[in-house]
């Protein structure tokens, strides 16, 4: 695409698209009683991702004194 003179492609959906598909297939499997644990995040990783870890320090820095 840059050769024909873009300089940005976007793709709006494919994230949406593939977790949706991601969603589908995990359910599918929780479904059937199989394992997912090789499909998700753990629960730190996704604590990260979320941002569960910038809230805790800002909580930290503006917490009441004494609490």
């Amino acid at each position: 695409m840059q050769e024909i003179g873009f300089t940005i492609a976007a793709y709006p959906l494919c994230l949406l698209s593939a977790s949706i598909k991601a969603m589908r297939e995990t359910l599918d499997l929780v479904k059937k009683g199989e394992d997912i644990d090789h499909l998700i995040s753990t629960f730190d990783e996704t604590k990260t991702v979320v941002g569960f870890d910038d809230y805790y320090v800002e909580e930290a820095r503006y917490a009441a004194k004494g609490s």
